[in-house]
C-alpha cells in the first residue's frame, strides 16, 4: 500500500524515482508535501510519514534501491519524459531489447518486459480510426513475459488481443514453448490460441501442438 501511495505522489506530483527516494530519506519533507497531496490515497498514507513503522519505509526502499541498483537504471527512470508509444505506432519504426541478463539482474529484464508491454497495450487502445488506416505490426519473442506484473494483466490480454485486431495491429507472438505462457496464466495458451488467426509451429511439444 505504501509503494503504491508513494508511487501515486510521484505521479501527481511530477516526480521521477530518484525524486522519491530522496524524500523517502527526508520524512518530514514526504509528509509535509503528502500533507497537501489533492490525493486521499496518498494523504492518508503518507501523510505522517515521520510515524510509519520502521519495517514498512525500509521495506519501500529496499524496493525502490533494487529496481535502481545500476547507474543505466537512475539513467532512465529518472528522466523526465517518455518517447511516446502511440507515435512510434503510427509513423516509427522502434527495436526494444531487454537483453539477456546475468547472474542478479532477472528482475530488471522482467521490469522492462512489464513495462514495455503496459505501454504497448495502452497505445493499442489510444488508436482512432484514423489511425487504423496506417497497419502496425509488434512481433513480441518471448511475449509472455511481460505479463508477469500481475494477474490481472493476464485477465484482460484477451480483451487486448480483440482491441488489437480492430485497430489494425497485427501482433507477432513468438514463444519457444506455451509451457512459459502456462505458468504466467493455465488459461493462457487456450485464450491465445483462440484469438490467434494463424498458427506456426515448430518442433512443438505434442500439448503445445494440440492447442
Amino acid at each position: 500500500a505504501h509503494v503504491y501511495a508513494l508511487l501515486l505522489f510521484g505521479i501527481l506530483e511530477g516526480l521521477d524515482m530518484l525524486d522519491l527516494r530522496r524524500l523517502l530519506a527526508d520524512l518530514p519533507a514526504l509528509e509535509a508535501r503528502a500533507r497537501a497531496s489533492s490525493s486521499t490515497e496518498v494523504r492518508e498514507a503518507l501523510g505522517s510519514a515521520t510515524k510509519l513503522q520502521k519495517a514498512s519505509l525500509e521495506g519501500v526502499r529496499a524496493r525502490l534501491d533494487k529496481i535502481l541498483r545500476l547507474p543505466s537504471m537512475r539513467l532512465m527512470l529518472g528522466a523526465k519524459s517518455c518517447a511516446s508509444f502511440r507515435d512510434i505506432l503510427n509513423s516509427k519504426i522502434l527495436v526494444a531489447d531487454v537483453g539477456s541478463p546475468p547472474l542478479g539482474c532477472g528482475d530488471i529484464g522482467a521490469f522492462w518486459s512489464a513495462f514495455l508491454m503496459l505501454k504497448v497495450t495502452r497505445s493499442i487502445f489510444e488508436r482512432t480510426q484514423v489511425d487504423t488506416t496506417r497497419p502496425v505490426v509488434v512481433v513480441a519473442d518471448e511475449w509472455q513475459q511481460g505479463l508477469l506484473a500481475g494477474g490481472d494483466v493476464v485477465e484482460q490480454f484477451e480483451n487486448v488481443l480483440a482491441t488489437a485486431r480492430s485497430r489494425a495491429v497485427h501482433l507477432w507472438m513468438i514463444s519457444q514453448s506455451m509451457t512459459g505462457a502456462a505458468k504466467v496464466s493455465s488459461s493462457l495458451p487456450e485464450v491465445v490460441a483462440t484469438n490467434t488467426t494463424l498458427q506456426l509451429l515448430g518442433r512443438a511439444a505434442i500439448k503445445d501442438a494440440r492447442l
